[in-house]
């Protein structure tokens, strides 16, 4: 009996020798959401690849998935959590064959604007006998971008129909002489500048050059970042003015109206003043909500230099859309001098306006993604 126990015993201390020298660093993870961008309560999925590469089984893996406050769990009463300083995580339990790859996904969805990082986990290999173990920290920078969230308030709409109807009497199609459509037969009536010599050789006879028609742009959307006082009230402001920006961009783009948006808020894409054109329907409105989605929130440059910076390529007729998180008087002066002396319209959209708007659609966001799940 005693030659038994001697034997049991020296046979799980061997184990649990070669348990220890498990080697935790041929185990992979990985955590990813679906999609790297998403609407605000869009659901997706955050991803978990778990690969064991050792040759020897995984007995006991311990995991902690470290995930940011600001993702929200669907099915959080199904899952073991577990609070954390800036967020919680997600615990579980597995055992991974060797040479095996291990894949699952949790359904999430995310409301407020920005990058939320995705910083990695806290894995713990248990050893034969439980009585100690290894812990691996696995760090990480991927993240999902969340655009800001669209208004939902008529009286944006209004004032947005009006902009896009004033806008409509001034604008005008004109011949971009650097977008050459087609050639066809001269007539004499055509400039000399428009016959295309090349052409004309080709064919034995004179061509002139077609162009193509593109819109003016009369529109500029400055969107101001600065701050501008009232700090209990301002981050909610801030959100809102974000909103403003991307429901008008938004609704110009569905018109197909061009325009330009000069802002001086600070990107993890751009250390400038920002300038980007949209309304033409290719890709820039999703690189303006990507850019939108990014900002920090905090102003590269004062109010001053930005709306100088507008009015260096101000339109003639054309208009302002001047968006800030709350109204000034210094900005405010210098707007009105700005109106009188180029001689265009000035929009002015301010976040503490909406502020009650932008809370109520994201608390209306909210119930709808708990209704639905």
């Amino acid at each position: 009996m005693l030659l038994f126990l001697f034997a049991v015993l020296i046979t799980a201390a061997i184990l649990e020798k070669i348990s220890l020298t498990f080697p935790i660093a041929q185990v992979s993870y990985k955590l990813k959401p679906s999609s790297t961008c998403v609407e605000p309560g869009e659901k997706f999925c955050l991803v978990t690849t778990i690969g064991n590469t050792s040759g020897r089984n995984v007995s006991h893996l311990y995991l902690k998935e470290l995930i940011p406050a600001e993702i929200e769990l669907m099915d959080a009463d199904q899952l073991e959590l577990e609070q954390q300083k800036n967020g919680f995580a997600h615990c579980s339990t597995m055992f991974i064959r060797k040479n095996e790859r291990v894949r699952r996904s949790i359904s999430v969805k995310a409301y407020k604007r920005g990058i939320h990082y995705l910083k990695g986990a806290e894995m713990y290999f248990g050893d034969f006998l439980g009585i100690c173990g290894r812990e691996r920290c696995i760090t990480q920078s991927y993240g999902v971008l969340v655009y800001p969230i669209r208004l939902e308030d008529e009286r944006l709409k209004k004032i947005v129909s009006d902009i896009l109807g004033e806008i409509s009497v001034t604008s005008f199609l004109f011949q971009d002489p650097m977008q050459v459509k087609s050639y066809r037969d001269y007539t004499g009536r055509e400039p000399f500048k428009s016959i295309s010599f090349l052409q004309s050789a080709q064919k034995n006879k004179w061509m002139v050059k077609e162009f193509d028609y593109t819109r003016e742009e009369l529109l500029d959307i400055i969107f101001d970042l600065g701050y501008k006082g009232d700090f209990d009230h301002y981050f909610n402001q801030r959100e809102a003015a974000f909103s403003i920006v991307r429901t008008v961009c938004e609704s110009l783009e569905y018109q197909g109206c061009p325009y330009r948006l000069i802002t001086n808020m600070s990107s993890e894409s751009d250390g400038n003043i920002g300038i980007l054109r949209g309304g033409e329907g290719n890709s820039n409105f999703q690189k303006l909500l990507e850019i939108l989605g990014m900002a920090s929130g905090a102003a590269l440059c004062k109010t001053e230099e930005l709306l100088e910076t507008a009015i260096q390529g101000c339109f003639e007729k054309g208009a302002f859309v001047y968006v800030a998180h709350r109204e000034e008087k210094e900005a405010a002066r210098r707007l009105e001098e700005i109106r009188q002396q180029y001689g265009v319209r000035i929009y002015c959209l301010y976040g503490e306006d909406y502020e009650e708007a932008f809370l109520n659609r994201q608390k209306h966001m909210k119930m709808i993604g708990k209704e639905g799940a």
